[in-house]
């Protein structure tokens, strides 16, 4: 089963240097375990847009779909056999980024 593992971010999004190495360490155990299906940062909410279709046009409007103290600042994409699985990897995930992860199975 594969699981989303978003990165809870209150900060820039941007990883310290030493956050970095820890997140590249721990990408590289999740690829040489077989749990690796991809992984990405994301920039800061205020460059995102958002595209609605109303009355048969498309209309994209600048800034975050909704303004919260967390964002979404990156991403795994993880696959395993249990939930219990996943979320000790979320817990090393957390870690390794030095922020809350919230995990989610895809349907």
């Amino acid at each position: 089963m594969r699981y989303l593992l978003s990165v809870l971010d209150t900060q820039t999004g941007e990883a310290t240097q030493t956050e970095m190495q820890a997140i590249n360490e721990f990408n590289a155990e999740l690829e040489s375990a077989g749990f690796w299906v991809m992984a990405a940062g994301l920039q800061h909410p205020d460059k995102a847009f958002v595209v609605t279709h109303e009355e048969g046009e498309p209309i994209a409007t600048p800034g975050p779909h909704v303004r919260t103290e967390r964002y979404i600042s990156g991403f795994w994409i993880i696959e395993t056999d249990s939930a219990e699985s996943a979320l000790a990897l979320a817990k090393r995930a957390a870690a390794a980024c030095n922020r809350a992860v919230e995990v989610r199975s895809f349907l």
